[in-house]
């Protein structure tokens, strides 16, 4: 919603840069700032790649998949 709106008034650029800086905020976890910042940009990338919202769905899917089994491994191990 905010990479559509950002786009239509600001343009494209403007609108993977500040849907990134919103993700990466957003997950409120100081310390992963900049890798939630690099995931917020593949992912506005990928919607403008893609024109839809499925690659990034996909990714932003697997990834979290991936976190959440590896901590379920580290717990339960």
């Amino acid at each position: 919603m905010i990479y559509g709106y950002v786009r239509g008034r600001l343009g494209a650029a403007w609108a993977v840069a500040i849907s990134a800086a919103i993700f990466a905020l957003c997950h409120g976890v100081p310390i992963l700032l900049p890798y939630m910042l690099a995931l917020g940009l593949c992912l506005a990338l990928l919607r403008v790649f893609h024109g839809n919202l499925w690659g990034p769905l996909g990714l932003h899917i697997a990834i979290n998949s991936t976190a959440s089994l590896v901590l379920l491994q580290t717990v339960f191990d």
